[in-house]
């Protein structure tokens, strides 16, 4: 269709025009201040595995991380463990609010610790930041920003703490396993056997 004939059509229909935009405006305005703000908080986590080298036997970083592994420690963060461990922090437990929606939801059946933090994985956003980036990003909304807030950085804590966790796991299961390594010093000695 060419602009003067779409300019032509407008104009002769300037009234419905004018109309259908002010209903729109107006329908925007009337959903936004009957809907409740909600506040989203942000908190990035670097994530840094270091591998060990067999033969120099020193920590080595990758500069950027597969996707498979950035994908398990986004995974780990939307993990009932960690969401628990927020939940314990924060104190969501004893809060109110949460009590009554728990007793209103299942009629305090179940462990409240578990319906809270099943709550609040399913706010939570977890994602990688870029294609070619070792950081993830973490998003959760609320009603209250500063609730907001004090979610997603104790995610974040949680996770942080439950990965050093594991990783000092590793390495105790690993020397239990393996013990500790002594050199026993050998001497190799040549020698020549005639055959008669």
């Amino acid at each position: 269709m060419e602009l003067t004939r779409l300019l032509a059509i407008i104009r002769t229909h300037w009234v419905a025009t004018f109309a259908c935009i002010c209903v729109m405006v107006l329908f925007t305005l009337a959903v936004s201040f009957a809907l409740p703000p909600k506040f989203t908080s942000a908190a990035s986590i670097l994530v840094d595995v270091r591998g060990v080298n067999p033969v120099l036997g020193v920590s080595e970083s990758n500069t950027v991380l597969p996707r498979t592994t950035l994908a398990t420690q986004a995974s780990m963060v939307r993990s009932e463990g960690v969401a628990r461990k927020v939940v314990s922090q924060l104190g969501l437990d004893r809060d109110p609010a949460f009590v009554a929606a728990w007793h209103d939801d299942v009629e305090s059946r179940g462990d409240l610790t578990a319906w809270i933090a099943k709550k609040l994985l399913k706010v939570l956003d977890v994602r990688p930041n870029a294609e070619d980036s070792n950081v993830l990003d973490l998003q959760f909304s609320a009603k209250d920003p500063n609730r907001a807030a004090a979610i997603v950085n104790a995610f974040a804590e949680a996770y942080m703490s439950t990965a050093l966790q594991l990783r000092s796991g590793t390495h105790k299961l690993t020397a239990r396993y393996i013990g500790p390594f002594r050199v026993i010093p050998c001497s190799l000695r040549n020698r020549v056997s005639g055959v008669s």
